[in-house]
């Protein structure tokens, strides 16, 4: 059969007891708790086992519950040769007269079947149950199961056990976290260090050679050109941050950008066509609900690659263009 595991839990730590349970009827168990057998009512044991909260209505149970066997105490021979007369101890009660209850210790001594009685490293035991039946009214056996004081003793030693492992749980944690809390102020340290120091770096190699990138490059690339070789770029306003890092780490590829540019020939265009006004549709909005918004300026200048036209604008900004219906170019002059 399976154990009646109670579970003690703490904070952070747990323990648990096991009492095997020897037999189970409809209603309740049989427990073996410290060597002795005790019946506990079944639908107290709903769960699997008791937390630390649980206790109070576990200690109540096994204070209420049935023990299996009373001592006795031989004192003579009975009326047949299979019977025996057993001494027994009693709790007899009574009210005064003002209605207060009394109890007493009594003995009182009954004849016993020699079948029933079960004789333990010289201690002799009777059935509770046959025994209960021959009190009187008032007469009781003791209340409660008299293993139950050793059962807290045993049940409050593994609570302080998890109390202290709780503590020194506890205290682990903290110093982990206290330890993780410096690390991670030691990285952030380490990265602002290695920040300036990279700035300071690029500081150094952009402060003498970024405008004239940037001039060389609204020359000879278009926005979506330097976008291809660096992603979300910008044109970047006047006077230059050169306190932002990534004002810095941009500026640097623009340079590395101009350099190359300078050791490669241009493509040239078909054809240029100066101060020229362009008109041509742009579709804003989104896939279901585009709208055609038509745009126009002036003194541009246009370069013919194959179908694609390069505009570029009076403020040195540019866009390409398929050529077709939606674009139109008034040209006044033609550059070959």
């Amino acid at each position: 059969m399976p154990d009646l595991v109670i579970t003690i839990r703490g904070r952070n730590n747990s323990e648990q007891m096991a009492w095997p349970i020897v037999h189970q009827t409809q209603h309740a168990i049989l427990v073996d708790i410290l060597g002795s057998r005790v019946w506990l009512r079944k639908q107290s044991f709903v769960f699997k086992g008791f937390s630390a909260n649980y206790l109070q209505p576990l200690y109540a149970e096994l204070n209420s519950a049935s023990i299996e066997k009373v001592r006795v105490w031989r004192a003579g021979k009975g009326p047949s040769e299979k019977s025996h007369k057993y001494r027994v101890e009693v709790e007899r009660r009574y009210e005064d007269e003002y209605g207060r209850v009394h109890k007493e210790l009594v003995t009182r001594t009954f004849v016993l079947a020699e079948q029933l009685i079960v004789h333990e490293e010289n201690k002799s035991y009777a059935p509770y149950g046959i025994v209960k039946k021959k009190l009187a009214h008032n007469e009781f056996l003791p209340d409660g199961w008299p293993g139950l004081q050793e059962v807290k003793r045993q049940i409050a030693e593994i609570s302080q056990r998890i109390k202290l492992a709780d503590e020194v749980t506890e205290k682990r944690y903290a110093e982990s976290m206290k330890k993780q809390k410096a690390d991670e102020t030691e990285r952030e340290q380490q990265h602002q260090r290695e920040r300036k120091e990279r700035i300071a770096l690029l500081r150094r190699n952009v402060t003498e050679r970024a405008e004239p990138a940037l001039e060389f490059c609204r020359e000879r690339f278009t926005l979506p050109e330097i976008q291809k070789h660096i992603f979300d770029f910008r044109w970047p306003t006047m006077p230059l941050d050169l306190d932002d890092l990534k004002t810095l780490e941009m500026l640097s590829k623009l340079i590395d950008l101009a350099e190359k540019g300078k050791k490669t020939k241009p493509k040239q265009p078909d054809k240029v066509l100066a101060d020229v006004t362009v008109e041509w549709v742009d579709w804003v909005g989104s896939a279901r609900n585009r709208k055609k918004v038509e745009q126009s300026c002036d003194d541009c200048t246009v370069k013919f690659f194959g179908k694609k036209r390069t505009i570029i604008f009076p403020d040195g900004d540019s866009i390409n263009k398929m050529e077709g219906p939606n674009l139109k170019i008034y040209e006044t002059q033609i550059h070959a």
